[in-house]
């Protein structure tokens, strides 16, 4: 009797090691390094249009703002649900903005080197939200109607935002809505280079893969 009970308690705790186990491994929150390609759409917070007699001699408006992106990243799984990690990587955004002086035009795009720090909580059902703040290492360049381009200087902005996505095995699709800080747009600061950041708003959608470790 002493020794079947013995057994039966071994293959009790058996099976709930292995459940444990199989619980632990099927956690929705992984370590590993995340492999991301983006599109997004920026958008410029001001504009500003100067008009004589009705007639308009300046005029910053926004312009088609797409952008095109790729990241690497880092998850740490801190719990069986939360991961905290480190981003980076580089987007570029083509014509946020134009400004137009009288006849002539002139239209900005933006190289972007983003440094966040990360944090999501993925559910069991495959959903995650979370958040990413930062620095982003931003500079502006310009062309103008006569095809003549500029680049400005490298600026730091201040970058953050919510992200969320679902995630299949290692697969996974998210979107993020990110506010990067700057300058206001103007024709002064095109031209003198002054213009290191762009305040602007970036929505964006994320292809992503992870490497788990």
């Amino acid at each position: 009797m002493k020794t079947r009970l013995t057994k039966l308690t071994i293959s009790c705790g058996a099976v709930l090691f292995s459940a444990v186990t199989l619980y632990a491994d099927n956690a929705p929150a992984k370590t590993g390094v995340l492999l991301s390609v983006e599109g997004s759409s920026s958008v410029i917070l001001q504009t500003e249009t100067q008009s004589i007699a009705g007639i308009d001699i300046y005029k910053s408006e926004q312009d088609n703002g797409l952008g095109l992106g790729a990241y690497i990243a880092f998850d740490y799984a801190l719990t069986r649900n939360v991961t905290i990690g480190a981003k980076t990587g580089y987007f570029h955004v083509f014509d946020i903005a134009k400004v137009t002086v009288g006849s002539s035009s002139t239209k900005i795009s933006t190289d972007n080197i983003p440094l966040l720090a990360t944090a999501k909580y993925h559910f069991d059902s495959g959903w995650f939200v979370g958040g990413e703040m930062g620095l982003d290492l931003q500079r502006a360049s310009s062309t103008d109607s006569n095809i003549v381009n500029s680049t400005g200087k490298w600026g730091v902005a201040f970058m953050a935002g919510p992200v969320g996505g679902y995630k299949w095995d290692n697969l996974s699709i998210s979107g993020s809505l990110d506010y990067i800080s700057g300058d206001d747009l103007s024709f002064q600061n095109t031209q003198n280079d002054g213009l290191n950041t762009l305040q602007n708003i970036k929505l964006g959608v994320q292809l992503n893969y992870l490497l788990p470790m």
